[in-house]
């Protein structure tokens, strides 16, 4: 092989990996699903459309990539095709719209001047996945919505914002091409309806009763004194039960195909059933919605595997968070560089790093020394989390697991359990690894000592001679 061949490969293997992580730099950041009015127009052609940015340092060239809904895989049509305006290759920074019908997008919003790219594209009012996928079939950008996070009909859009959480956007027809409305805003969910009032009290002026209607004679107690029944409070009510739905493992890197055995475990330790329908789980790049009508029982897990999030752990590390349904903060994980087989648990307050992954059940240490992130010494209960929680600054789904949590499990022991026996396992395993280490060592310097002096007697015997 010539000096030319081989440093044209090396050239070509750095332009490979440049250009796929480019590719995994764009993000959807909008999204017009439900129009006011019809979706489509008079000949049946959608009017929705979405926004793509590419966020990276890299243009990013999309030719030949396709669109995904609900419908299937859809061709971006390069412009000028349909109308479409500007060009494939999307430089950094850069916004582009892609939208059912090029031609009604401009009569809609004269004033853009920005990529447009013809497709088709026929999304679901109700939730739906969307996706972007590349000229090798490999999803570059995903993202799963339901019409609760807003936007449904009234004219405005779904817009991301940076914290990487959709809400409604605050103008008529979007910001197409543009910083969204509420990029750089957190905004508060709209506040619950006014209860009702009260019932009117009884009318002084009603009438007495007839002459053929017998009052009722007052209650006595023993002693023959009256009693009158005390009034029931008006609008009383239970405080409403505390929400306890928590993370509680995922595996970014396991034993085969990522892409099928990735999972994210989500526990109800509250004593009543939850509704999850419009919470999310996000990373930096994609957001899974949960879907309507997913019902969390007390005590019971829920499991969510990667070809139904289609978020994708990343190996060298990730950040995971969870929102309920009005995009509040219910926890967070952000790990660091793992290790095949390894799964991250929660127990005792802590993300731990196991090789015991446990979907829909209980969470468990593995008596192993040999953790993620961790040299080879003596491991004290938290030498291996190195997993930090919820300190740090979605679509429709099917329950695929979903077991009960053991009745004694309440939240401070699901979280606060004192995991002594397999600690002590474990720092039992690694005190005798170093032990027998030690050994080895000082067997290998004394074996090393009496080669060298054996080397030095035969020199001096030949020099002597």
């Amino acid at each position: 092989m010539s000096k030319y061949t081989f440093l044209f490969i090396i050239f070509s293997l750095f332009f490979s990996v440049s250009s796929a992580k480019a590719q995994s730099d764009l993000l959807i950041t909008e999204i017009m699903y439900d129009l006011q009015g019809s979706d489509t127009d008079q000949s049946g052609i959608s009017k929705e459309w979405i926004e793509i940015y590419n966020y990276s340092l890299e243009p990013i060239d999309i030719t030949d990539w396709k669109f995904i809904d609900s419908n299937g895989p859809h061709g971006l049509n390069a412009p000028p095709i349909n109308g479409g305006q500007g060009s494939m290759l999307l430089q950094p920074n850069q916004y582009a719209i892609l939208t059912g019908n090029a031609s009604l997008f401009l009569a809609n919003h004269p004033s853009f001047t920005g990529t447009l790219i013809d497709t088709v594209m026929y999304i679901k009012n109700i939730s739906d996945s969307l996706s972007l996928r590349d000229e090798a079939a490999s999803t570059v950008v995903s993202v799963s919505f339901s019409s609760s996070l807003g936007a449904n009909g009234n004219g405005k859009t779904l817009e991301l914002n940076s914290q990487g959480v959709w809400f409604e956007g605050l103008f008529d027809g979007g910001t197409p091409g543009e910083e969204n409305s509420i990029w750089q805003q957190n905004p508060q969910p709209p506040p619950p309806p006014p209860a009702e009032p009260p019932p009117p009290p009884p009318q002084p002026d009603e009438p007495p009763p007839s002459s053929t209607e017998i009052p009722s004679a007052p209650e006595t107690t023993p002693d023959n004194t009256q009693t009158t029944q005390e009034p029931l409070p008006s609008e009383q009510q239970e405080p409403p039960a505390k929400i306890e739905v928590y993370l509680s493992e995922l595996i970014p890197n396991p034993l085969g195909a990522d892409s099928d055995l990735e999972f994210i475990e989500i526990v109800n330790l509250g004593d009543s059933v939850v509704d999850l329908s419009g919470w999310t789980i996000t990373d930096p790049t994609k957001i899974f919605v949960i879907g309507t009508d997913i019902l969390l029982e007390p005590k019971k897990y829920l499991v969510f595997y990667a070809h139904e999030t289609h978020i994708n752990l990343n190996n060298d590390g990730d950040t995971i968070k969870f929102f309920d349904k009005n995009n509040e903060l219910k926890d967070a994980i952000q790990y660091g560089k793992t290790k095949e087989g390894f799964s991250l648990v929660k127990i005792d307050g802590s993300w731990l790093w196991t090789q015991e992954a446990t979907p829909g059940e209980k969470n468990k240490l593995s008596a192993s020394s040999d953790m993620p992130g961790t040299e080879t010494q003596t491991i004290e209960p938290n030498a291996v989390a190195i997993a930090t929680a919820p300190d740090i600054n979605e679509g429709v789904s099917a329950v695929k697991t979903e077991k009960s949590v053991p009745a004694n499990n309440n939240a401070d022991s699901f979280f606060g359990q004192d995991d002594n026996e397999q600690i002590n396992q474990l720092k039992a395993q690694s005190s005798t690894w170093l032990k027998s280490k030690n050994f080895l060592v000082l067997s290998l310097a004394l074996l090393l000592g009496f080669l060298g002096g054996f080397a030095v007697f035969i020199i001096r015997k030949k020099l002597r001679a």
